[in-house]
């Protein structure tokens, strides 16, 4: 059995307030996150992914649907 590493793709967002996090909680149900978290106290709003599936322009995509501002974070 392949050994697949989890990767954490990590976003910098306008995600700021309760309300925004439900909506997100709609899109982010995806089957290919394993868990994913927002740092509202950090002055970038983190949008943290963990998958093993997912490239950063799909989670951007999802994210600016909804219309935030998502972009990726280097490491």
């Amino acid at each position: 059995m392949e050994d697949v590493k989890t990767e954490v793709l990590v976003f910098r967002t306008d995600i700021v307030g309760k309300s925004d996090n439900e909506n997100l909680k709609q899109i982010l149900k995806d089957s290919r996150i394993k868990n994913w978290n927002i740092d509202q106290q950090d002055i970038d709003h983190v949008l943290r992914i963990e998958s093993n599936e997912m490239s950063p322009a799909e989670v951007i995509e999802m994210v600016t649907k909804l219309g935030y501002m998502c972009e990726e974070l280097p490491e």
